[in-house]
């Protein structure tokens, strides 16, 4: 009988996708706001519906197998931040609601913000 191929059992290298997480949090947008402000540098984040933490450490579930967690730096806080301020109130919530919802969710925000943001450094030190 063939053995199983499995992440363990099949190359040894692999074996850091299994692995616990360690510093992440949940994504919402007081956090980017956080990391735009400067408050708190680039942050590892997750969404609830892709595992649990079990104390400190975070294990993505069988769904999300191999997923890592998402940096989010300060740039694009800002652009997120940007546009969020800029739209209605209403609109306002249905942004913030997107970006905590899941990854997909937040993927679509984000191509948003970045498609209507214009980055300028000029002048900068």
């Amino acid at each position: 009988m063939d053995e199983v191929n499995t992440i363990e059992n099949h190359d040894p290298d692999l074996r850091y996708l299994k692995k616990p997480w360690k510093g992440v949090a949940f994504c919402d947008l007081d956090l980017i706001r956080s990391i735009h402000a400067g408050e708190i540098g680039a942050t590892a984040v997750v969404w609830p519906d892709e595992g649990k933490f079990e104390g400190k450490l975070w294990h993505f579930n069988e769904k999300h197998e191999g997923f890592e967690p998402l940096l989010i730096d300060r740039i694009t806080a800002g652009a997120m931040i940007s546009v969020h301020d800029n739209l209605k109130p209403e609109n306002q919530a249905k942004l913030k609601d997107w970006v905590q919802r899941c990854r997909g969710h937040f993927a679509k925000m984000y191509e948003l913000c970045m498609e209507n943001v214009t980055f300028s450094f000029m002048g900068r030190k």
